[in-house]
């Protein structure tokens, strides 16, 4: 009922449909006229109602839906830290942990209460500091909290990954760090497009970066319909106003945005861009009349040695990756704006589970191995999984090529390598990989060797607080 109140508020929001609200309003009623929870729930968080009602106060300006927040849920005092594992009251259970967060940050928008942030805090410190966050953007084994960056069977929920995208978002328009748009953009592009078979028609519940992956056998239940409703919110992810004024460029996508200013001022922004192809992205501006503003480019945590122009001139300025980049002019109808994002291929060291190996980066994608892209490499399909993580990489040979397995001109890493075994001192390589994009939904392998692990091309994952 709570997911039908949010759908219903988001007909009203979007298309002005009053029967919606109504609809909403009558379902919320009937909820708050029959809340009497077991003895025991008083603390037990029922995924979705908290930020139902908070999003039909917001709606309606009723208060006893925000009401309903204050004294039927226990928002303000909520704060169980991260349990690893899951334990009772749902309290180690990544989805439902942080819908609640969702929820307590818009309360904090209402009350400027400090405690309502502390949970979401908790679970980005778990995420970036403490091991939480896997390669591929995902968290978690079997829906709960894991810090040992297991990546097989049930890793990666859906569900979880949806929601680690909105508290992401939220906290960027919250705090304006470029940090959490990397965040985004690393689940967004990995964890979350692999999740949906390269036709749409199939959604998975795990997305494990070792191993076999599963689609979910049905079209409903709580994973296909999380994907459907984050797929649909990524567009409201790309730009966003800043709170002097101006505009900021969270996502780099073919796109566009309107803008209206408070003096009259009409800007359309228009994106022209193949990223994650090239980190060429072109910002074209057409404004009503001439008007001042900053600009924002998000700069990623990975894009040392980014270059910014404006109408063909480089821009003064310090540019830092992992930082937005800001220019203050006053803009005019034709100006252009191009960003040129470094976009070599990296090498991230692996952590815990996966330490002494290394995934193969370029810009925000991460690159695997499967066997329909690599035929001659496992000819008799006979060697295992583990044998495959044993493949050694030559880091001197990797090369950016086009693939169609994933989207119509989508990447490929090609590299040299070693099968299993000491055969590299010999110095010849065994075979040539052709590594797709994560998305690939018959990638079983992410991690591999290289010869020494101490190369200086090896970093840490900038993500990795």
């Amino acid at each position: 009922m709570a997911y039908i109140i949010t759908g219903l508020i988001s007909d009203y929001t979007f298309f002005g449909q009053k029967r919606s609200l109504d609809a909403a309003v009558k379902t919320a009623d009937y909820i708050i006229d029959r809340w009497d929870p077991p003895a025991g729930f008083t603390d037990f968080f029922f995924t979705g109602i908290e930020n139902a009602m908070l999003s039909l106060y917001k709606a309606t300006g009723e208060e006893r839906f925000r009401e309903f927040g204050e004294n039927k849920r226990p928002l303000l005092t909520w704060a169980p830290g991260i349990e690893k594992g899951r334990t009772p009251r749902m309290y180690g259970h990544i989805f439902a942990y942080l819908a609640v967060n969702e929820a307590q940050l818009n309360f904090y928008r209402m009350t400027a209460d400090s405690r309502f942030t502390k949970p979401a805090s908790d679970a980005i410190d778990f995420l970036t500091v403490h091991d939480g966050l896997s390669i591929v953007g995902g968290a978690g084994q079997e829906e709960c909290w894991t810090d040992d960056q297991d990546g097989e069977g049930d890793h990666a929920e859906t569900c979880a990954t949806s929601y680690m995208i909105r508290i992401y978002e939220n906290l960027l328009r919250l705090h304006g760090q470029s940090s959490y748009g990397d965040l985004m953009e690393r689940s967004i592009y990995n964890a979350l497009f692999a999740a949906q078979s390269p036709d749409g028609r199939r959604i998975r519940y795990y997305i494990p970066f070792e191993g076999e992956r599963k689609y979910f056998q049905g079209d409903a239940y709580c994973c296909p319909n999380n994907f459907r409703r984050i797929v649909s919110e990524l567009p409201l992810m790309i730009y966003y106003m800043k709170p002097e004024g101006g505009i900021a460029v969270n996502l780099y996508t073919a796109s566009s945005a309107h803008v209206d200013f408070d003096d009259g001022t009409k800007v359309d922004v228009e994106q022209i861009t193949d990223y994650p192809n090239s980190g060429a992205v072109t910002v074209n501006l057409k404004l009503n009349k001439s008007h001042a503003f900053p600009l924002a480019l998000r700069i990623p945590g990975y894009a040392k040695n980014t270059s910014v122009k404006v109408n063909g001139q480089p821009v003064d300025g310090t540019i830092t990756a992992g930082e937005f980049f800001v220019i203050n002019r006053t803009w005019k109808t034709g100006d252009r704006v191009e960003l040129g994002i470094p976009m070599e291929f990296r090498l991230v060291a692996g952590r815990k589970r996966q330490s002494g190996r290394v995934a193969v980066m370029r810009g925000p994608l991460v690159y695997c191995f499967s066997r329909a892209a690599n035929p001659d490499v496992d000819a008799k399909r006979d060697m295992s999984i583990p044998a495959l993580e044993k493949i050694t990489l030559d880091p001197s040979s990797l090369s950016l090529s086009v693939d169609t397995t994933v989207r119509a001109n989508g990447t490929a890493c090609t590299v040299k390598a070693w099968k299993p075994g000491f055969g590299f001192n010999s110095g010849k390589p065994d075979f040539e990989l052709r590594l797709t994009e994560f998305a690939d939904p018959e990638g079983i392998v992410t991690y591999f060797r290289i010869p020494e692990y101490s190369h200086a091309g090896v970093v840490e994952d900038e993500l990795k607080k």
